[in-house]
């Protein structure tokens, strides 16, 4: 998996409503931030997670990219609760997650300066935290173990497959209190190179895929959408 941090504090994403058959282009959900005392590190467990960097904050960040409608036309919002690092139980120094920032995708459709002009409206040192691909075990949780030890909340990208493969280790990240959006369905490095209905297609299998397993414990993903690899045709 990877993290994106883009420095500071933590915030958490989450979506607002989207009319069935509306598909908008977004790249991040509301998000829920915290900040980081001068000089402070989070508290990690010893394996090998590589999430949060020292002196920041986890976000919960999503990243530009072309949606499918959305199955459910209910408002989308991540279950994260704003938390303050020192309201973590047993980790005083926790980064934890300040506040939750809702994105509405009729309004801004793309974000992340990597590739747009827009993006979140973030504090300063506020960051969002968010993770590409999986789930895929033992990865998905030595991330959810670090992440819960210091009480953060983070947007999650899900490739299709792995969601089909591992519903249960998917669950668990919804469960935990994390944002859910789409990383497609087979992760093609070669997005841009593909025929408009294979693109489309990669998109909507993918949400499908996610959504199955999801549908166990009632959940479905918001409309956020991440390209392989940041690869996009021009526009």
């Amino acid at each position: 998996m990877r993290s994106i941090i883009l420095a500071g504090a933590i915030v958490a994403l989450a979506g607002a409503a989207q009319a069935a058959g509306d598909p908008p282009f977004a790249g991040s959900a509301p998000a829920t931030a915290s900040s980081v005392p001068p000089g402070a590190a989070p508290n990690v467990p010893s394996q090998p997670a590589a999430i949060a960097a020292p002196k920041v904050t986890p976000v919960q960040a999503a990243a530009p990219v072309l949606l499918p409608p959305a199955p459910h036309p209910a408002s989308y919002t991540t279950s994260a609760a704003v938390q303050p690092g020192a309201a973590c139980p047993g980790n005083p120094d926790a980064l934890g997650t300040s506040r939750i920032v809702k994105i509405d995708p009729k309004q801004t459709p793309f974000f992340g300066r990597l590739q747009y002009k827009q993006t979140v409206p973030l504090q300063k040192g506020e960051v969002i935290l968010t993770f590409d691909d999986g789930p895929l075990p033992p990865m998905t949780h030595r991330v959810l173990d670090t992440l819960a030890a210091n009480c953060v909340k983070a947007t999650f990208f899900i490739v299709g497959r792995m969601a089909a493969t591992y519903p249960h280790v998917l669950q668990e990240v919804y469960e935990a209190g994390h944002t859910i959006g789409s990383h497609s369905q087979t992760h093609p490095l070669i997005f841009p190179k593909l025929t408009h209905p294979a693109g489309i297609g990669e998109i909507e299998q993918g949400f499908a895929s996610v959504n199955a397993g999801l549908a166990p414990i009632g959940a479905h993903t918001v409309p956020f959408f991440r390209f392989p690899g940041l690869g996009r045709t021009k526009f």
